[in-house]
């Protein structure tokens, strides 16, 4: 893959932007880095917000020395309403309006209101289509687009998590070589994939309005704390044993949460597609919580882990200094596969 575009992956807390070769199965991190997105970028879609975020992602941009301005925009699930569906193999214009028939199903909004992309994922053996539709809310895509403008780059395409996420596991598919499901810990919301070496993209998807923002929040009230402190226990102590102080009976409803969606998605797998899920790989805001994979490894008796990514990076002082945390930047390293 040409190195001649980068990848900006926004969400509420941190807006993180990759430079990367990718070949032959290995990842060349040229640049990578992040800052904090602008408050209320999405609430507020305006122009004061947008040239905020446009300084954040020029700096970041300055900061890495990236030369390019074409960019490949990547934003959280909750942003978006996508279906995955089974479709005959048609003209690409009697696709289109069949798609476009189907968008009343799984979005709440009026069709003017959202602008609606289709990607076929692949042609199954019996000659059907499996295709991912993917809406945006206007708003929120020109708002996108009217900064990345004023950030004077060009913007080329504008995906989901589960967009970029389904089709890097498919292209790096010795990642996941058994029945897995993969959480992506979220700030203001999370998803959770299935995905199997034998299933183009992901087998199931479900989102869920529960993210990393409620962890910070609960533990500020409950220990009378700012966001600075609070991130620091969630990192330091989380739900770690016999600690010095107890979070865990802070956080704990909100990893019950975590668990009964987790639970019923490993149910729903082994009734429904006869599917034993043997891991559950964590990504993106999880390395923020201390002990978060034990704890659901104990609760849920499926093996636990950050998504092992390591093999796959070439070795480098980018790769060095980001070694702790290559899960987290999942999405926008995703994001510039295309």
């Amino acid at each position: 893959m040409a190195a001649n575009v980068f990848s900006l992956h926004i969400d509420d807390y941190l807006t993180k932007v990759a430079h990367i070769n990718y070949s032959k199965g290995q990842i060349e991190l040229l640049s990578l880095g992040y800052d904090a997105t602008v408050p209320n970028f999405f609430a507020n879609p305006n122009e004061k917000t947008a040239t905020a975020q446009s300084q954040v992602i020029s700096q970041l941009v300055h900061e890495l020395n990236i030369n390019q301005t074409a960019v490949q925009i990547t934003i959280p699930d909750a942003l978006t309403y996508s279906q995955l569906t089974v479709m005959p193999d048609l003209r690409e214009s009697e696709l289109a309006k069949s798609i476009r028939l189907q968008i009343d199903e799984f979005v709440p909004l009026p069709i003017s209101d959202v602008n609606v992309d289709f990607e076929v994922i692949n042609k199954l053996p019996d000659g059907r289509l499996l295709i991912l539709i993917e809406a945006i809310q206007n708003k929120i895509a020109t708002h996108i687009a009217h900064t990345t403008e004023l950030a004077k780059l060009e913007a080329i395409s504008l995906e989901s998590d589960q967009n970029v996420l389904g089709r890097f596991f498919t292209e790096i598919d010795d990642v996941i070589k058994e029945p897995s499901i993969i959480f992506n810990l979220g700030f203001s919301s999370s998803s959770i994939y299935v995905k199997d070496q034998q299933t183009p993209y992901f087998q199931f998807s479900k989102n869920m309005r529960l993210g990393y923002q409620m962890f910070i929040r609960d533990t500020k009230v409950n220990f009378n704390v700012d966001d600075k402190k609070a991130i620091e226990i969630l990192q330091k102590i989380g739900l770690a044993p016999n600690a010095s102080i107890n979070v865990t009976r802070v956080i704990d409803p909100l990893v019950g949460q975590i668990v009964s969606e987790i639970a019923r998605t490993i149910q729903l797998m082994r009734d429904k597609n006869h599917l034993n899920i043997k891991h559950i790989f964590l990504m993106n805001y999880d390395i923020y919580i201390n002990y978060l994979h034990n704890v659901l490894q104990n609760k849920l008796s499926v093996l636990t882990m950050s998504i092992p990514l390591g093999n796959m990076f070439v070795a480098n002082p980018i790769t060095q200094s980001f070694r702790h945390s290559l899960s987290s930047f999942l999405p926008v390293v995703a994001g510039h596969l295309r």
